[in-house]
């Protein structure tokens, strides 16, 4: 793995003449659930829900991981400073201290050139737990056995579910830095750095919305749409409307419009360095965390669509419970 991650890296650092980051979270946004769909309509007993939910976990950790300092983040935008901040600085030095540097792919500023980071992810970040293809295969081990003892869950679904998570890291290095191996920043590390190249924001906020849109149609192929309960067909238009009121006015806007004009509004008109938006502080990452944490909240009217659609060749349930899973 060792030479390859070296030689992918080498080619998206030569390409863009920019150094890789950690990777903040999450990832592409709504293009995490792409997987998810895709499992869900292979594996029609899995709850697409629950499969979304994992899709976004690695999220979730880093959140935590964030607020507890155990992953880091500095700012260094080329569009907002000319220096990265005092905490960027000091969060250089320290990873160069404990080894978590790595030359070659992460550059001082001036080295080479370099004068920061594109628009959608200006930042230095050690994420190297959250977003590890490792940390997510361990947490899908004891869940499926859960899942398997609780629900007497199929071997697809088991699949699903670790596919589901281990799938957001290897998504992430499409668009900045995930690791294949835990907790060392400087190793196994890849990025294609699609989140560096800034002239193709607008692509990729309308690639995100087509990953997660296009699987979520294929999806509802497989459910029973029409049951001649006008109610319930209501219902059905309003919890669509809704979900995708939410993934797109809220996650995705958080991300691409939000996040970047809060950045610009701070550096530019708050007092400096104290309000110095993700530069190694602790009520940034408090502020992060919760972002990211409420980007779940577009997965409830998801969850209701489940309730009403069940899949087009399963029995009629009357169990809430049934959409998560179908005891055998």
């Amino acid at each position: 793995i060792g030479s390859s991650v070296a030689f992918v890296r080498a080619a998206a650092h030569r390409s863009n003449r920019l150094p890789r980051a950690a990777g903040l979270p999450s990832m592409a946004v709504a293009g995490h659930w792409l997987p998810a769909f895709l499992l869900a309509c292979a594996v029609p007993d899995a709850s697409v829900v629950l499969l979304c939910k994992l899709t976004m976990l690695s999220d979730a950790v880093c959140g935590l991981l964030l607020v507890l300092r155990v992953e880091r983040v500095g700012e260094y935008a080329n569009w907002l400073m000319s220096t990265p901040p005092p905490g960027t600085s000091r969060l250089i030095a320290e990873w160069k201290r404990r080894g978590l540097w790595d030359r070659g792919a992460d550059l001082m500023p001036g080295e080479q050139g370099f004068e920061g980071f594109g628009a959608i992810f200006p930042l230095y970040v050690d994420l190297s737990w959250s977003h590890s293809v490792e940390l997510m295969a361990y947490i899908a081990i004891p869940l499926i056995v859960y899942m398997r003892m609780r629900h007497k869950i199929r071997l697809g679904y088991a699949l699903a579910i670790f596919a589901a998570l281990i799938s957001h890291p290897l998504l992430d290095m499409v668009f900045h830095d995930a690791t294949f191996r835990m907790g060392n920043r400087s190793r196994t590390r890849v990025s294609l750095g699609l989140w560096q190249m800034t002239p193709l924001c607008p692509f990729v906020f309308a690639l995100e919305i087509a990953m997660a849109y296009l699987p979520y149609r294929l999806w509802l192929r497989g459910r029973r749409t029409s049951s001649g309960d006008k109610q319930a067909e209501k219902d059905i238009k309003t919890w669509k409307a809704r979900f995708w009121a939410l993934a797109i006015g809220h996650n995705m806007v958080s991300w691409y419009v939000v996040s970047p004009a809060m950045q610009w509004a701070l550096y530019s008109f708050a007092p400096q360095p104290a309000m110095a938006i993700a530069a190694d502080n602790w009520w940034s990452d408090i502020l992060f965390a919760s972002v990211l944490w409420s980007w779940t909240i577009a997965l409830y009217p998801l969850h209701r669509l489940e309730l009403l659609l069940p899949p087009a060749d399963a029995a009629p349930v009357g169990d809430e419970e049934a959409p998560y899973v179908r005891v055998e």
